[in-house]
């Protein structure tokens, strides 16, 4: 007597152990019929290719004589520069980039050439690069093994001077590959010279109207910034401006007036804003 009723006992527990799993299963899929029609009713996922690859078309520039407008544009896959008759549809492509991408062009004042970094190795090391938009005649303006080449921001170039249009200022770190001196580049000969050393300190330069480079950013010891200037490129340097850590983003000359008598410097100093200030560099 004894024994069946602890088999039926076990029996009633397995039949409730598999209704349970039954109920389990009816409600899992109830659940799902109705999530599924929520997911179902969703767009597609934009694919990678849409968010992560090259654009069409990408930072137009008009020659300095404005007869001719380049922009970057993907060729076999990799962005190159190409170029176009204003007025016109006789699109031709100016680089020949197979690997590494283009990042950074800017016309030469002489509207015959366009000038870019290339990065050769896929390592972060960029070289100047000159081609002829006619005869697509090339040239590695900083031919040096694991040098980079700097003064380039926001797809300009900041070292060029349309009353020196034959010579450029460059960055290099030729003689220490942490820092970068400036070099000046004659850009129809090829031949590269230095022009101003690198103390250590320096990240930013400036060169004045007469394409001399006049004015230092440095990082000083406790995070801030001081600008250092000079009355011409045979004179000693002296400290100009400083300020703190917490300036150092909205602060930074800007460039000279024209007779090179004052900066622009950009501000926040004492300012909740950014400000734009003309400051005499004697007084």
């Amino acid at each position: 007597m004894v024994y069946k009723i602890k088999k039926e006992i076990q029996m009633y527990k397995s039949s409730f152990i598999v209704r349970l799993y039954i109920l389990i299963l009816i409600t899992s899929l109830g659940l799902l019929s109705l999530v599924v029609p929520a997911f179902s009713g969703l767009p597609s996922l934009i694919p990678r290719s849409v968010l992560f690859g090259n654009p069409e078309k990408l930072g137009p520039k008009i020659s300095p004589d404005g007869k001719l407008l380049a922009y970057l544009s993907p060729h076999d896959g990799v962005l190159n520069v190409w170029v176009r008759t204003l007025g016109k549809e006789d699109d031709r492509v100016i680089t020949t980039s197979k690997e590494h991408r283009i990042p950074i062009y800017f016309w030469q004042y002489d509207s015959k050439h366009i000038l870019y970094l290339k990065d050769l190795h896929g390592n972060g090391t960029f070289h100047l690069f000159q081609t002829n938009i006619e005869t697509k005649l090339t040239r590695d303006l900083t031919p040096f093994e694991d040098v980079n080449a700097t003064g380039f921001y926001r797809g300009e170039h900041m070292f060029g001077n349309p009353n020196f249009p034959d010579e450029l200022l460059v960055g290099l770190n030729i003689r220490d590959r942490k820092l970068h001196d400036w070099y000046r580049i004659n850009l129809k000969n090829g031949a590269v010279e230095l022009d101003t050393k690198n103390p250590g300190d320096v990240w930013i330069w400036r060169a004045d109207n007469n394409f001399q480079v006049r004015t230092a950013q440095a990082q000083a010891p406790d995070g801030g910034f001081e600008i250092r200037i000079r009355n011409d490129s045979k004179s000693p340097w002296r400290t100009f401006q400083k300020w703190g850590p917490d300036e150092t983003t909205n602060s930074y000359v800007a460039g000279f007036t024209p007779d090179n008598r004052a900066i622009y410097l950009i501000s926040s100093v004492d300012a909740n804003a950014a400000r734009l200030l003309k400051v005499d560099i004697q007084t």
